[in-house]
């Protein structure tokens, strides 16, 4: 693979510590002009092929199959249409798209254009997804699932002051469903499928959800609770309880390393060793490119529209409006 990196900033900085022993041939970086002596430093250091600061000239340029999109929320539908465009294979950083005609648009122009698009969502291609996937057999018919995963931002602050910084910017993509429940979400529709109806009730401050409710209704009865907050701080665990047991994780569920299977004849932890959660997505990545994995990107193209779907009609029915939502697609 030959890969540019839009953006070095704290996504960046997280994905840095391994980077050099992914299956990469070459690697380039778009930075802003700003950022250019960052970049460059950065280059000089990991020996990567060079840095631009025009992506259009990258594009056309630069010896690429790939881009791996690490920008702001509202950037993603732009960036990601010339990459296509341009026949290179996209891995964006959730939420992959702002509403779910950006991402049916891009959709359809990936398979034209014969690349890959798909979302950098960390749950999917954990070590321990499959293990709890299996383990679900063992708790009976499911009853009730509940995943909280809330975090004080460090931007709230700023945004109680009146400085609207992009992850609580309406006119930005920004807000607690497309920040923090996504990740609740794209597991709910990894585990269960998806649901026969859903809501949001959001707590709204300057026309943007700082925490909120998304319930997903399934069928029997089965009612799967996402919390997802960026104004106060909690434990966040989850538990998915059924007939015969429950299974309870904490921590977010993006880096999911290890949960507790609790029946009547066992209590069992089942643990799954990982060095840096962001690799996996990585590797992930890398394999469906260099291995024309047209299933794996299928499945995981169809959870994305799906969270797509659900993120922007339950904040359409909340009267919450992106600035990208009046674009022409």
């Amino acid at each position: 693979m030959k890969l540019a990196i839009l953006g070095i900033g704290k996504i960046f900085d997280m994905i840095i510590p391994f980077y050099p022993s992914l299956n990469i041939e070459k690697t380039y970086l778009l930075s802003t002009v700003r950022s250019y002596e960052k970049a460059q430093e950065l280059v000089e250091r990991y020996g990567f092929a060079g840095v631009y600061t025009d992506y259009d000239k990258m594009l056309n340029e630069a010896d690429i199959d790939s881009v791996y999109i690490a920008l702001p929320n509202h950037l993603h539908y732009d960036y990601a249409l010339k990459a296509i465009k341009a026949h290179k294979h996209v891995l964006c950083e959730k939420p992959i798209t702002a509403n779910e005609k950006e991402y049916q648009e891009l959709e359809k122009l990936a398979h034209e254009a014969g690349v890959y698009f798909v979302e950098a969502m960390m749950i999917h291609y954990m070590p321990i997804i499959e293990k709890l996937k299996q383990s679900l057999k063992d708790i009976g018919k499911h009853q009730l699932a509940i995943l909280n995963f809330t975090q004080y931002s460090s931007r709230y602050d700023a945004f109680l002051r009146g400085e609207i910084l992009p992850a609580f910017d309406p006119q930005k993509c920004g807000g607690a469903l497309y920040d923090i429940n996504v990740y609740n979400l794209h597991l709910a529709l990894y585990l269960f499928g998806i649901p026969d109806s859903y809501y949001y009730e959001p707590a709204i401050e300057r026309g943007i959800d700082t925490h909120g409710v998304l319930t997903l209704n399934y069928p029997d009865g089965f009612k799967v609770i996402c919390i997802g907050a960026k104004d106060c701080n909690g434990t966040s665990q989850s538990e998915i309880i059924g007939t015969k047991g429950m299974i309870h994780y904490a921590g977010p569920p993006g880096i999911m390393t290890n949960y507790t299977v609790e029946t009547k004849e066992k209590l069992e932890t089942i643990t799954e060793k990982v060095d840096y959660t962001h690799r996996y997505e990585f590797d992930a990545f890398i394999n469906m490119v260099n291995h024309h994995q047209d299933n794996r990107v299928a499945e995981m193209m169809c959870l994305s529209k799906n969270a797509s779907i659900i993120m922007a009609e339950c904040r359409y029915a909340k009267g919450i409006v992106f600035g990208n939502d009046g674009k022409e697609i």
